[in-house]
């Protein structure tokens, strides 16, 4: 199969080109062991470790080597945790670590080793090729854009864009990312394509994420999901999914607290109009009590009388008391 004869390929020359570079290496200190968990049927006995180191760390997500001061043998280990303020970490091995210090090896190799099993695994499965049918008539623009890449990024670019599955090695510092992978994002953006980044730790989706914006698609068009370094959330808060979030709950509490304002200013004015009702309600009931009170000073032989004057003028019957 040709697409899994070429991807077993260019993973063997990545892994050779990866052995053969500089790799980093962090001196780690104070190496002590915090958990033990004994084999089973399941999975091997895995030693769980602590240490410090002075040096910022990369690639912290997945498997690194390391390599006792006393010996040149080089131990696999997963980095569990990394404060990178104090320097202290967690990593597991499968092996017992006796050495209270080393260094810490840290590349790829891991990484597109996994790509390889993957293939070995899954690789029959895959369509032996897919067809190229880039049009370049169909991109407004599009030569435009490849005048700044060379002849393998703007080819890189055209198959990316013009196949259905497309697979693009080079070693570090070849613009796979940077070059090809930005201008390819920043062409489906331009046509309102959503495009769906993927990498295999949140550093490398931070630095793919830095490279389209840089190449000119605007924050506002990009949504990081999941957890971002604090340097990416740092220099592109808008486009981190928390941010966003956070400032949505912020609108939706301002909301809530204009409403439970204007609630309130409410229940003022009816408070305000319930204090004026009683204020009016007890002048009336003064002015009655004064009246009743004038009228009570009077005998009853003088309201009768006057009672029966009124009669008279009125040429009614005035009505006697019962004396029964």
């Amino acid at each position: 199969m040709q697409l899994v004869e070429a991807a077993f390929q260019s993973t063997n020359r990545y892994i050779e080109a990866l052995a053969n570079s500089r790799r980093r290496t962090h001196q780690v200190n104070e190496i002590e062991l915090q958990e033990y968990v004994p084999p089973d049927d399941q999975q091997n006995a895995r030693f769980t470790y602590s240490g410090e180191t002075d040096q910022k760390l990369r690639y912290l997500e997945g498997i690194a080597k390391f390599q006792p001061q006393e010996q040149a043998q080089e131990i696999e280990i997963t980095i569990e945790e990394y404060d990178t303020a104090t320097g202290k970490m967690r990593f597991s091995s499968a092996c017992q670590i006796t050495a209270n210090s080393g260094r810490i090896v840290i590349d790829l190799r891991w990484l597109v080793e996994q790509v390889r099993n993957w293939l070995g695994a899954h690789g029959a499965n895959l369509p032996s090729q897919f067809p190229i049918q880039f049009q370049g008539d169909h991109f407004v623009g599009f030569d435009d854009d490849l005048n700044n890449l060379n002849q393998e990024q703007n080819s890189a670019v055209r198959t990316a864009l013009g196949s259905k599955l497309s697979y693009v090695w080079g070693p570090p510092g070849t613009g796979k990312t940077t070059r090809v992978l930005a201008t390819a994002v920043r062409q489906c953006v331009n046509r309102r394509k959503t495009v769906f980044v993927l990498a295999p730790s949140n550093n490398a989706v931070d630095n793919a994420l830095e490279a389209i914006l840089g190449s000119g698609v605007a924050e506002s068009n990009v949504l990081r999901r999941g957890l971002p370094t604090q340097k990416f959330l740092n220099d592109h808060p808008t486009c981190c999914e928390s941010k966003i979030t956070q400032k949505e709950i912020q609108l939706q509490r301002d909301k809530i607290l204009r409403i439970e304002c204007q609630i309130r200013l409410l229940r003022a004015n009816e408070v305000q109009a319930i204090l004026e009702i009683r204020s009016e309600t007890r002048d009336i009931l003064a002015a009655q009590r004064d009246f009743l009170t004038g009228q009570a000073g009077n005998s009853d032989s003088q309201v009768w009388k006057e009672m029966s004057d009124f009669s008279k003028q009125s040429r009614l019957m005035p009505l006697a008391p019962n004396k029964s």
